[in-house]
């Protein structure tokens, strides 16, 4: 294999403001109640939301348990709390890495997530083409189109959370029906990021300006505006120099912890957290 290939890389065909050394941290959510059941813990992010058409959500995830659904990302916005929902769920054919806009599944991709092991997801949506794109550890592992009575605008306003299901909006830990224990990830989380831009991948060898900007497993992934790189690899000690996404910026937007969720220092190693 060509050391091109193996230098898993990420390239943002999307024009984020700007790069920063983000916080060396991740958050541990892993507590359990006094007789060994799941809590619920979570990450909010305040943070204004606009209207969308498009978005991106990445994260770094490290699962200790597999056997039940684990929540990853959830945006609920007023009069739609599963506005965006990303999800690793457990069926009868394996792990699915599964995606939901407005409740409705757009997405559920097959993909082994093993325990005790870093993955870097990214789950990606343009709302003019209805196309999706999923991304683990640099690979695009799936892609699609579903136009199928979508809204082509997913209404801002709403609560950004990681780490669990929201099922209303304006929630609190003490509101019923606000989160099920059920759907918590159990592991550890970092470098969350979420943009009101979509990426963009072409199997072609060139774009249409003829711009080469990276390589993802062999594919070529092109633009015809300027990339940003997020770094994969896991030799690269530089994890945490990071594109930031215009709505959630890891290290920089203000953030929640509910439920024993855990502030930890990270190592900067990238999958070596």
């Amino acid at each position: 294999m060509s050391k091109c290939t193996t230098r898993l890389l990420i390239i943002l065909a999307i024009c984020i403001a700007q790069n920063a050394s983000l916080s060396p941290t991740k958050v541990v959510l892993t507590q359990r109640t006094r007789d060994d059941r799941r809590n619920i813990q979570l990450v909010e992010f305040f943070t204004s939301v606009p209207n969308l058409q498009d978005f991106t959500v990445c994260y770094w995830l490290k699962s200790v348990n597999t056997t039940t659904r684990q929540s990853t990302f959830s945006y609920a916005a007023p009069n739609d709390p599963v506005a965006i929902a990303t999800w690793i769920e457990p069926t009868i054919f394996g792990l699915q890495i599964r995606m939901a806009i407005s409740g409705k599944e757009v997405y559920s991709v097959p993909y082994n997530i093993a325990y005790h092991h870093w993955y870097h997801l990214c789950h990606s949506w343009e709302g003019s083409s209805g196309r999706w794109l999923l991304y683990v550890d640099g690979e695009l592992i799936g892609q699609g189109f579903d136009d199928t009575g979508r809204p082509l605008l997913i209404p801002g306003g709403g609560t950004v959370v990681f780490g669990q299901q929201q099922n209303n909006f304006d929630f609190s830990p003490d509101r019923p029906g606000g989160f099920q224990s059920s759907a918590v990830v159990e592991g550890e989380m970092t470098l969350m990021f979420f943009d009101s831009r979509p990426l963009r991948h072409d199997i072609q060898s060139l774009g249409a300006s003829g711009n080469l900007k990276g390589e993802i497993l062999g594919t070529k992934l092109t633009s015809d505006i300027e990339g940003n790189v997020w770094e994969i690899n896991p030799e690269s000690v530089d994890c945490f120099n990071q594109p930031l996404g215009d709505i959630v910026a890891w290290g920089v937007t203000q953030i929640e912890l509910t439920g024993g969720t855990i502030m930890a220092q990270a190592k900067p190693s990238c999958g070596d957290f």
